[in-house]
């Protein structure tokens, strides 16, 4: 595979993905009928620019090795600050301490970080960084479109009340679907098996949403931060993929090349 195959052929993935989900976005317009307006304007401008953030972090995977370096160091610095920066005012408002948080939370962000990392280290063409990204984010994405769409059940209402079985299920085989789409980065790899990794990578995303939303429940905040605007902050974001790379880095260091 040549150095500049993977980019256009991940990206033509991504932009399948984005013409999908832009359909699908329609389609909860439609069924959101009938409820207040400025819930589906809202999950429209969100969508618009989640379009910006995979496309940015997709390419990220993509720049050369030194610039790669930095700006994921960069990123992980922001992350770790904005965490510290959270779990301080909760524990001032809370008058309490959360110890295990403080301490744990960095070195569970470092540690992930360290991941993805591996993940680009083990694969210099950025094809297994954009399996990584387009599995977890599709998840994320699409979960969100069938939950708010046709969700009618939740899934860890005590977590977070928004998050629905239903949108677990699509989410979740949309992402395997993705990972199929994007199964040349494996060669080596059968669709069958391409599938059953993007399910793994997408099943740990799913989990550690749910242990970001258990983690903001504990501190009884909603995001944070605000340095995505709906998005909230970095952590609210990238949860998924932090906790999706623990899992494929892994797993990445054992398959054939």
């Amino acid at each position: 595979m040549t150095a500049t195959g993977p980019v256009g052929r991940v990206l033509a993935v991504w932009a399948g993905l984005q013409l999908v989900g832009a359909l699908l976005a329609v389609l909860v317009r439609r069924s959101d009928r009938g409820r207040p307006e400025r819930r589906t304007e809202k999950l429209a401008q969100k969508f618009m620019s989640y379009i910006g953030i995979t496309l940015a972090v997709l390419l990220l995977g993509f720049l050369p090795d030194e610039t790669f370096r930095m700006a994921l160091l960069t990123w992980m610095t922001f992350t770790i600050l904005e965490y510290h920066s959270a779990v301080e005012r909760a524990q001032a408002e809370l008058l309490r301490d959360e110890p295990a948080l403080e301490g744990g939370g960095p070195l569970a962000i470092a540690a992930a970080f360290a991941a993805l990392f591996s993940v680009r280290a083990l694969d210099p063409s950025g094809g297994a960084w954009g399996f990584l990204w387009l599995v977890v984010g599709t998840t994320d994405a699409y979960s969100q479109l069938f939950g708010q769409g046709w969700g009618r059940h939740p899934m860890a209402p005590v977590l977070s009340p928004s998050k629905m079985w239903e949108g677990f299920v699509g989410g979740t085989f949309s992402a395997v679907g993705a990972g199929v789409a994007t199964a040349f980065v494996f060669p080596a790899l059968s669709l069958g098996q391409s599938a059953l990794l993007a399910l793994i990578v997408s099943l740990a995303a799913s989990a550690g949403d749910l242990v970001e939303s258990a983690v903001k429940r504990h501190l009884r905040i909603k995001d944070f931060s605000d340095f995505l605007g709906t998005h909230g902050g970095l952590l609210d974001r990238f949860d998924s993929l932090l906790a999706a790379a623990l899992v494929f880095a892994p797993i990445l260091a054992l398959l054939p090349r």
